[in-house]
């Protein structure tokens, strides 16, 4: 049971549309389980339009065939024809890492700011994973969304992005695409160090100082997928 979206009045009379992939699990039944938006559709409005009308949706046999653990992109459009649901890759994280220490990294990020990380466009959604902390604690306050993919061009690296809906880009400043503002960003860079797994941890982060240092001291503490050793 997979129903057309409801159109918010104001978009459809502008004419408005967009694609919100919404993440979501899906339970044995193929009910739809614990939406949340991935990729914005540069509308507030247009999400969360998304999100109810998903919270709804049942997958048949098929449709949950694809969904490795469980997890699913839910494409939502509005205009046209509706998207199908696509399977969510799981992250190629090495072996070599799955119990690492994390430390931070001194070496300098690839940007000297959150624009020219926005703007380059080898970094696309191509490569996007399901996030690692699932939207929960994500080391931040308020309604924002992380997003974790692999470097196109370095194996070795992962990249997290903190972001939060915005208006649209063209009422927008700064750091903004498709209606998203991007927060932060972590550059996770994965080495040996005296013959031990470490992950060296870099952080531009442009939201309020106390935000970013309480996301610095959080992301410092490992990832879900790759929890650092007990001590």
């Amino acid at each position: 049971m997979i129903t057309v979206p409801r159109y918010p009045a104001k978009e459809l009379v502008n004419n408005i549309g967009g694609v919100a992939v919404v993440l979501a699990h899906v339970d044995a039944c193929g009910r739809v389980v614990s939406p949340r938006i991935v990729s914005t559709s540069g509308h507030a409005a247009l999400d969360e339009a998304a999100l109810q009308t998903v919270a709804a949706w049942v997958l048949n046999a098929e449709q949950r065939a694809i969904a490795k653990g469980g997890v699913i992109k839910l494409p939502v459009k509005f205009g046209g024809l509706q998207g199908y649901p696509q399977q969510v890759h799981s992250i190629p994280w090495p072996e070599s890492h799955r119990r690492p220490r994390y430390l931070a990294d001194d070496s300098p990020l690839e940007f000297d700011s959150i624009a020219a990380f926005v703007g380059d466009k080898s970094f696309g959604t191509k490569g996007l994973f399901k996030s690692p902390y699932d939207g929960r604690g994500n080391g931040m306050k308020g309604r924002v969304s992380t997003n974790f993919f692999h470097d196109p061009k370095k194996p070795d690296i992962f990249w997290l992005t903190y972001w939060r809906p915005t208006l649209p880009t063209s009422q927008v400043a700064g750091a903004s695409r498709r209606g998203a503002t991007v927060l932060a960003i972590a550059r996770y860079r994965l080495v040996s160090e005296e013959g031990e797994p470490v992950v060296r941890v870099a952080l531009l982060c442009e939201a309020e100082p106390d935000a970013c240092a309480r996301l610095s001291e959080f992301l410092l503490k490992g990832l879900p997928i790759a929890p650092p050793p007990r001590r």
